[in-house]
């Protein structure tokens, strides 16, 4: 009988070791952290900024006039410039032989001018410029090119426009060229008369190397030409 007991009590011992190994192993199952799922991430690229639109980007804002200079007719020449802060003009010509400067008086009314001019970059990169509050040109935003609003090709005109120069055209030399156009009314350039000179065509660009706003008006079948530049 003893014997008996024994044994059973033996195979019961055998069976609870068994079921609870069993159940450490379940509970081990259970807790075994689940592999996080790999996403893949992909990377989208940024669209590549032109140099063009970083350079205009980077000169949004305004700028004022700093200086005129240009020639009239065959032989005459004229300086508009700040001097200590002030506006002041001066003059030369030929004349028998010889080269004589004069002064050149400013009219309030052109000085008012004189200070009102600016060249004006938006934020939507236009390129503008103004005199007296009133917009004379304007230049939108062009990535393939400059506004092209000239009716001929560069070398049908007496001027230092670059015979390279075309639709296309974003950067020669140490340019950036903006806008160009001719046949412009007599009313449309109010702005520069008091300079003296005729001019019926006009050209914006950028020096990036002097970090200069030029903007050049001629008479496109000879001689007189201003360049106005922005600082």
């Amino acid at each position: 009988m003893k014997k008996s007991i024994i044994i059973y009590g033996t195979m019961i011992l055998s069976s609870l070791i068994i079921s609870s190994c069993g159940s450490n192993e379940t509970i081990k199952k259970e807790e075994k952290p689940k592999e996080a799922k790999k996403v893949e991430v992909k990377k989208v690229e940024a669209e590549p900024i032109s140099k063009k639109k970083e350079v205009l980007t980077n000169l949004i804002g305004e700028y004022k006039l700093n200086s005129i200079s240009g020639s009239m007719g065959m032989n005459g020449m004229f300086d508009f410039f700040q001097e200590n802060g002030k506006w002041t003009a001066s003059g030369s010509a030929n004349s028998g032989g010889m080269r004589e400067g004069y002064d050149i008086e400013i009219a309030k009314e052109d000085l008012q001018k004189l200070k009102s001019m600016k060249i004006i970059v938006d934020k939507d990169l236009k390129v503008s410029f103004s005199c007296n509050g009133k917009m004379y040109f304007a230049s939108p935003f062009k990535e393939d090119g400059m506004n092209y609003l000239l009716k001929g090709s560069p070398k049908d005109y007496s001027s230092s426009l670059s015979e390279k120069l075309k639709a296309e055209s974003t950067f020669l030399d140490d340019y950036l060229y903006l806008y160009a156009k001719d046949k412009i009314a007599e009313t449309d350039l109010e702005f520069v008369q008091f300079v003296g000179i005729i001019a019926d065509a006009v050209v914006l660009k950028y020096n990036v190397k002097t970090k200069e706003f030029e903007l050049i008006l001629f008479y496109g079948a000879c001689c007189d030409n201003a360049i106005f530049v922005f600082k």
